[in-house]
């Protein structure tokens, strides 16, 4: 795939800037694949490189929704493993378990009406919704959960887009979302409830971005449940949707919050909210830090002047 090719592409670019600087080894641009390789490259004021991947369908677990809501899905418990395998031995160690569409790992956060669209040219199916559950609303939020879904397609039938949702469904008519904010009525299911525990016991960064906004209650449940805690990244905005409740328990497991594409105004607000997470967590005894979530890519861009 496209994302295993950019894996090793990186590889390569490593390779390029060791023969810079004299050969392999020498250059200042090292992957690493543990926190003591990581520690050992940073005390020789090098770049640390954790290779990481943020794709839909992780492990290429799709899924097919068929009339009647009967779900295909694209991949096993065996499959899990092996791509899992796979991903370990190219060195990756950051891992997204969903991202922008739904998967036989369950639901993708809601957060861009388009991402409906892509669902459905995926899956099959556009997006089974419900009200976001209640959350401290007077408390700050990574990002807001859920989304007012409005599906609207471009054109009139003859563009691309278009075209391909007709022929998918053999018509225009589109669910029927309420008038008010809703999340992925899609959540954790089986087999990603197994992947998860996999990927933990791996050992891998677990990012919680992406994975639909009760999901995420889910993955805490999971990771709480572990001996000790497992520590739980939210890297760049939470897009689905992240409250103070979740934050707390991220923080009180040993995770890190940081935003996205901020400036550095921005990131002074940021600090803040996490100051007000923190005590929330009941955390007074460790350094408060804040890292920079760039997510800079032909589609995320990058953040304005300040």
């Amino acid at each position: 795939s496209i994302v295993i090719k950019q894996i090793k592409y990186m590889y390569e670019v490593q390779d390029y800037i060791d023969a810079q600087f004299g050969g392999p080894g020498k250059g200042w641009y090292r992957i690493v694949t543990s926190p003591q390789q990581a520690r050992e490259v940073i005390n020789q004021g090098k770049l640390a490189v954790v290779l990481g991947m943020e794709a839909a369908q992780v492990f290429d677990c799709g899924m097919t929704m068929l009339a009647g809501n009967i779900e295909v899905p694209n991949c096993d418990e065996s499959q899990v493993d092996a791509k899992l395998q796979e991903l370990w031995d190219l060195g990756v160690r950051h891992l997204y378990a969903y991202h922008d569409i739904d998967s036989a790992l369950g639901g993708t956060g809601i957060f861009s009406d388009i991402m409906n669209v892509l669902n459905l040219l995926d899956t099959g199916s556009f997006w089974k919704a419900t009200d976001c559950r209640d959350y401290p609303e007077d408390e700050p939020t990574v990002r807001d959960p859920g989304l007012k879904i409005v599906t609207s397609l471009p054109g009139t039938g003859s563009d691309p887009l278009t075209s391909a949702v007709l022929g998918i469904t053999g018509t225009l008519s589109l669910p029927i979302y309420p008038d008010r904010v809703q999340c992925n009525a899609r959540t954790v299911t089986e087999l990603g409830e197994y992947a998860l525990n996999a990927m933990m016991d791996r050992g891998m960064v677990m990012d919680i971005d992406h994975a639909a906004y009760h999901s995420k209650d889910i993955m805490l449940d999971i990771a709480e449940q572990r001996t000790p805690a497992y520590p739980m990244v939210s890297s760049h905005d939470a897009h689905g949707g992240l409250t103070s409740d979740q934050a707390a328990r991220i923080l009180k497991g040993g995770g890190v919050i940081y935003p996205y594409k901020d400036t550095g105004v921005k990131h002074v607000e940021f600090m803040e909210k996490l100051k007000f997470w923190r005590q929330k967590a009941g955390i007074t005894d460790t350094p408060l830090a804040l890292g920079f979530g760039v997510d800079g890519n032909g589609f995320g861009g990058h953040a304005g002047p300040r």
